[in-house]
């Protein structure tokens, strides 16, 4: 499944790449699964699995669509994100611990699924 990839700095390198605050796809072999726990745990690199692209060429998360596995919609996500922020429970770089949400969402949130929400914070605050 392909990932997208964006950094809190343009050029930030991780993983043998120059990442952008833009951020761009990658094939879903692009990284091994080890690179993609690196980057996971970077608080400077967001990284969001399957993401379709919209037509701008930016990652449409499919907001609402809800998991039939039972994991939490991203709202539910972005909602569990806000309140580890407004509690205190952040990496350096601003975004919430993965951990936090977990507590909050009683569900063990993966580093994929906080950076969903995460971005889409980031998006909301932009507009």
């Amino acid at each position: 499944m392909p990932i997208f990839v964006k950094s809190t700095k343009d050029g930030f390198r991780r993983c043998g790449v120059a990442h952008t605050r833009e951020g761009r796809m990658f094939p879903d072999d692009r990284f091994t699964e080890d690179q993609i726990k690196i980057m996971n745990d970077d608080p400077d690199i967001l990284i969001v699995a399957g993401m379709d692209l919209g037509g701008d060429g930016k990652p449409n998360p499919g907001k609402g669509k809800p998991d039939p596995d039972g994991a939490p919609s991203l709202e539910e996500l972005i909602e569990a994100a806000k309140k580890a922020i407004e509690d205190g429970h952040t990496t350096g770089s601003g975004a919430p611990l993965v951990d936090a949400m977990s507590d909050i969402l009683n569900f063990n949130v993966t580093g994929e699924m906080r950076n969903q929400a995460w971005m889409s914070i980031q998006e909301e605050n932009k507009a």
